[in-house]
């Protein structure tokens, strides 16, 4: 009668904790079954273990709702199986197999499923804590409850990463629970060597988030300390902090036997083995030893099922490698593609082919563009004319961006901008007034910060929002290069097609007058080169207007790069409607029989400059503004060399593997025409005004490399 009264009281803490050893039963297993079918070489790459932390995930996602998310790292696996993953789609994409996960585009480290809330695993160490500020940001614009778990190990405490997203969701109350797996280990470093100061828990108390330890081998422990600490987090207390104590068994990698750890550590470590500790609770709690056997067996039967099926499944066609990237941009920029990414022929809205003319009005407002105007440039006047019951205004780019964004803001309302000083205007007052109208919550201000502005945007892209991101200027962008190239740019192919990141990264561009090395560069060939981004370079207000529209409607990352020296250019802008589906093309702004220039954003206009001479000369040049960097519209520009027989590609970047250089291959191999480029010299920018002056395009200069290609001695 004591022993079943016992049973009796013990009941719902022994059926919580059997839940547990469960769950923890089948990440040993599935790590276990990892390990040995890397060593008998059955699945290709590396897989990263967590055998020895099964506690924590077990403890901490019990406590979270199927809507509430997780971000992990790249020992992903036992965070995806606790929050609910598929076992057999796991194993599926280790095989790199048909029906995976990813697809077989993401392997191990890069488990996702989006559907379950579990926000992606991460090659990068820390980069999931930016996406988890990101995902909870979100949340509490749309008025969520959601909770976001981040998932880190000690060793991302001293990236940068790690101190602007505790800051991050400090500053703006975010609901995360900050989750350190303290195992001791940063990759095959022992953490204590490489981290100063009292501790983890300091740094982040440091911030004014409450830091909190448990025993990570306990799952009972780890799941009590959850439970009070995720109750909190939903209640509106801020985000939180929780360190759990535990051990890796295994080296970094599967392919890593790590002798150089003390063996004698690591023989302590598993003595004091998570599933054997709660073995034992159970046991005493009054749990037959048969249920236990039987969670163990039936963990590793279900392992050797999916496995079974892993191997029979059929591998990815080749040709599925281009999938996801290959109409990577909004429905009104993306035309189908051919498979290097590019835009083929589109007729006109009268049947015919197109010409190349972009949107309605563009043309115009380009060859009215007669100076650099500066930012002192004259407000918006209104003009008589109305084109297709639209009003047509003459307004500089800086209007122009900041009534596009306006009218997307009032359309949309999981609109929204963040970046350094928007409540100010911003640097170029892109944003002036904005933030009165629609808030601090929508035009937000954040901290400097780049690496967090950029990753709180990916995560707030995969879960509902739209953000447009104000890097100040484009050079700043690289101090978030991780956070662009690495995860906005990837995720949609890395996760098989599963997470959209539809942010705007606007990037004021280029030569800035003598602000030298650090403020004036021009970077569209890196972006351009990165699979998954689209890339767009205004020249006008009109193109300034319409392809921002269209970028904030566009569901995968878009570059916008907007020149520094433009934003005081005046044009006529149609106000209102759709963005014309033809921005992708490029403008003939000039025709021309005898030479073909292409250019882009600020250097246009030099080009015409330089057409108008050369013309005096009897060269008749055609001046192309590409527009749309990438995807390129390969189709205007061959077509049009092909006509002439001679074209100059100019760029103000460096140009030296500048995307000058991809514009004349691929016409050389098409047409045969003569080709030749004209960029800036392979230097920094410099800052006293005579030396920046070498590193501008003048129009002479592009006459004279215009006149040389013309050479009757080289023609063909």
């Amino acid at each position: 009668m004591i022993l079943a009264e016992s049973a009796r009281r013990n009941a719902p803490a022994a059926a919580r904790l059997l839940a547990h050893y469960r769950t923890m039963a089948r990440i040993r297993a599935f790590e276990n079954a990892a390990e040995r079918l890397y060593n008998e070489k059955r699945i290709p790459g590396f897989v990263h273990l967590s055998t020895g932390q099964e506690a924590i995930p077990a403890g901490v996602c019990a406590n979270l709702l199927p809507t509430d998310q997780i971000t992990s790292t790249h020992r992903g696996h036992g965070h995806t199986i606790a929050k609910g993953g598929d076992i057999r789609a796991m194993m599926l994409e280790l095989f790199g197999r048909a029906g995976g996960y990813c697809q077989g585009k993401g392997g191990s480290m890069h488990i996702a499923d989006f559907s379950i809330g579990m926000l992606g695993a991460n090659g990068v160490v820390a980069a999931g804590m930016p996406i988890a500020v990101g995902a909870a940001h979100a949340a509490k614009l749309l008025g969520r409850s959601t909770v976001v778990a981040c998932f880190f190990g000690d060793g991302a405490v001293n990236r940068g990463p790690f101190l602007e997203s505790l800051n991050w969701a400090a500053v703006y109350k975010l609901p995360v629970l900050f989750v350190c797996e303290d195992n001791r280990w940063a990759a095959t470093t022992p953490t204590a060597t490489t981290t100063a100061g009292p501790g983890i828990a300091a740094r982040a108390e440091a911030l004014g988030i409450r830091a909190f330890s448990c025993d990570g081998n306990d799952v009972a422990a780890v799941d009590d300390l959850a439970a009070e600490l995720v109750r909190k987090v939903r209640a509106g207390a801020g985000p939180l902090f929780m360190i759990a104590r535990t051990y890796r068994w295994s080296g970094h990698t599967s392919a890593d036997a790590g002798a150089y750890r003390n063996q004698d550590e690591v023989a302590r470590a598993k003595v004091d083995d998570p599933l054997a500790r709660m073995r034992a609770q159970l046991v005493e709690l009054g749990v037959a030893v048969t249920e236990l056997d039987a969670a163990i067996a039936g963990a590793h039967e279900e392992i050797a099922a999916a496995i079974a099926e892993a191997e029979r499944a059929p591998l990815p066609r080749r040709e599925d490698a281009l999938g996801e990237v290959q109409d990577i941009g909004a429905p009104n920029l993306s035309l189908p593609r051919d498979k290097r990414g590019r835009w083929p022929s589109r007729p006109s809205r009268d049947g015919r082919k197109g010409s190349g003319e972009g949107a309605s009005g563009v043309g115009a407002a380009a060859a009215a563009i007669t100076d650099r105007a500066n930012l002192s440039a004259p407000p918006s006047q209104p003009s008589p004319a109305l084109r297709g019951g639209r009003s047509v205004t003459v307004m500089s780019i800086v209007e122009a961006s900041r009534r596009a964004l306006a009218e997307e803001m009032r359309r949309d309302p999981t609109v929204w901008a963040l970046g350094e000083d928007l409540g100010r205007g911003g640097v170029f007052q892109q944003y002036k007034g904005l933030q009165a109208e629609f808030g601090p919550a929508r035009i937000c201000d954040t901290p400097i910060s780049e690496a967090a502005i950029m990753g709180a945007a990916v995560g707030a892209a995969m879960c509902g929002t739209r953000p447009v991101v104000e890097t100040r200027y484009l050079d700043f962008t690289l101090c978030a290069a991780d956070e662009l190239v690495n995860q906005a740019a990837k995720a949609r192919y890395m996760f098989g097609g599963q997470a959209r990141v539809p942010i705007v990264v606007r990037q004021p561009t280029g030569l800035w007058g003598n602000c030298a090395a650090q403020h004036s560069q021009s970077l569209e060939a890196w972006w351009a080169h990165m699979p998954g981004l689209v890339v767009l370079a205004p020249s006008t207000p009109a193109d300034s207007y319409a392809m921002l529209k269209a970028a904030i409607r566009a569901d995968d990352p878009v570059i916008l790069l907007e020149h520094k020296e433009l934003w005081g250019i005046t044009g006529e802008v149609e106000e209102g409607g759709e963005p014309d589906a033809r921005l992708g093309k490029a403008r003939i702004c000039r025709a021309g029989r005898d030479l073909t220039i292409v250019s882009w954003s600020l250097t246009v206009q030099t080009c015409l400059d330089a057409a108008a001479a050369l013309l005096r000369d009897g060269i008749d040049a055609e001046v192309i503004d590409l527009r749309c960097i990438w995807p390129w519209d390969e189709e205007t520009i061959v077509a049009s060399a092909e006509k002439t027989r001679h074209l100059l590609v100019v760029h103000e970047a460096v140009l030296t593997a500048g995307f000058g250089a991809e514009i004349a291959a691929t016409v050389a191999e098409a047409t045969g025409a003569r080709v030749k480029r004209l960029g800036s010299p392979r230097i920094p920018v410099p800052f006293s005004p005579v030396l920046e002056a070498a590193f501008r395009r003048t129009a002479e200069e592009i006459g004279a490399a215009a006149r040389t290609l013309m050479d009757a001695r080289h023609a063909r």
